[in-house]
């Protein structure tokens, strides 16, 4: 299915940790432009630009999704033993992740806007691509070890995926 384009005007729903937020948007001079996310809603002071409203939404995804991927990295590297060479914060949008060959990971900052629990498989399977370059049964199977529902999560995933594009 075809989903139509934001417009980022007030209203308009964006997701932030699987959480719908409505976006309040404004335009008053005297005060900084920029995002406010408070209470689940977003508070967005620009001009009526769609492509600069898309810029300040952008920007406060990815500063996000570096904090929080960092943490949860962080917390499955310590759970795991694994040590990751790195982490990236991407615009990709056919991929979620990835996971090069020198053990670099890199993330979707629309990853963020996934519940916790879907962003949690996403850092499990890429981490496990430092043990398993590939998607082998052997691999599936260290996801299963961690994440027993994973089959549920990937589907979930693949079935609200459209709705965490900006």
């Amino acid at each position: 299915a075809s989903y139509p384009q934001k417009a980022y005007e007030t209203g308009e729903i964006f997701y932030h940790l699987g959480e719908a937020c409505p976006l309040e948007a404004f335009f008053d001079p005297l005060e900084n432009p920029g995002i406010v996310y408070r209470n689940n809603r977003f508070f967005l002071n620009c001009p009526p630009n769609r492509q600069m409203r898309k810029y300040y939404l952008t920007a406060w995804y990815r500063k996000q999704a570096r904090t929080y991927l960092t943490r949860r990295v962080d917390f499955y590297s310590r759970l795991l033993g694994l040590t990751c060479g790195g982490i990236r914060i991407t615009a990709a949008e056919k991929r979620w992740g990835s996971c090069s060959e020198k053990n670099h990971l890199s993330f979707a900052f629309r990853l963020i806007m996934a519940p916790p629990q879907i962003v949690d498989y996403v850092v499990v399977h890429e981490m496990m691509h430092i043990r398993e370059k590939n998607h082998s049964s052997k691999f599936w199977n260290l996801v299963l070890e961690v994440i027993p529902d994973y089959r549920n999560r990937r589907l979930w995933l693949r079935e609200h995926q459209q709705h965490f594009d900006l």
